[in-house]
């Protein structure tokens, strides 16, 4: 009988979810909130500088005994069902940054009202280099993907920490053959992705 109904169960959850998975998508940046502060120049500046507000990365990174090699924000608002269906796409990410040497931090945007008005919706995350500059930001993925364990920031990560390996590679050659090693920062070498065009389970935040 117990089997019975947590079949049941399953089934019903299941059907709920890719029915919610169809019908309740919503947009990342449903006011073009986003999509218009990355039209000025000092978007990342002033984002980061809120972050810095709440929380002091430096510090965060003097817990380890070495520079890491970034840092990857969070950001929830804590009463919306779009996070709890995330929540295992965020613990990958964690375990992820564990092994790729970035710092994890999560942050409550009712803590931190200032970063609504760079953060349209949640659950968002922040993927910045050891330098503090932006890799990604943006939701964790997009469409179905929302439900998923991985998406596009992933995609994004894993070629961030390629392209870093492939680059240290090429540095220890010239050095070894004499070349001159090109100092240019890997951040200049990438571009930043900042993701507004995107539709999926996200939770509009409140506006100042």
């Amino acid at each position: 009988m117990t089997k019975f109904i947590l079949s049941i169960w399953f089934v019903i959850s299941t059907l709920a979810i890719f029915g919610f998975s169809s019908a309740g998508k919503s947009e990342f940046d449903p006011d073009m909130q986003l999509s218009q502060a990355i039209m000025s120049t000092k978007f990342e500046q002033h984002l980061i500088e809120t972050i810095y507000s709440h929380i002091n990365l430096s510090t965060h990174g003097k817990r380890t005994n070495h520079s890491p090699k970034g840092y990857l924000i969070n950001i929830i608002q804590g009463d919306c069902y779009c996070e709890w269906l995330s929540q295992r796409h965020q613990s990958n990410l964690n375990q992820w940054a564990k092994h790729a040497d970035f710092i994890s931090i999560d942050i409550n945007i009712n803590d931190l009202m200032d970063l609504s008005e760079y953060v349209p919706s949640t659950p968002a995350i922040l993927a910045l280099d050891k330098n503090k500059n932006l890799i990604y930001f943006g939701p964790y993925s997009r469409g179905a993907g929302c439900f998923a364990a991985s998406g596009q920031v992933d995609e994004l990560l894993s070629n961030y920490i390629n392209t870093l390996q492939t680059t240290r590679q090429s540095d220890a050659s010239n050095y070894s053959n004499k070349v001159e090693i090109d100092e240019q920062p890997l951040f200049e070498q990438l571009t930043g992705i900042i993701e507004t065009d995107a539709r999926g389970c996200y939770c509009a935040t409140s506006k100042i």
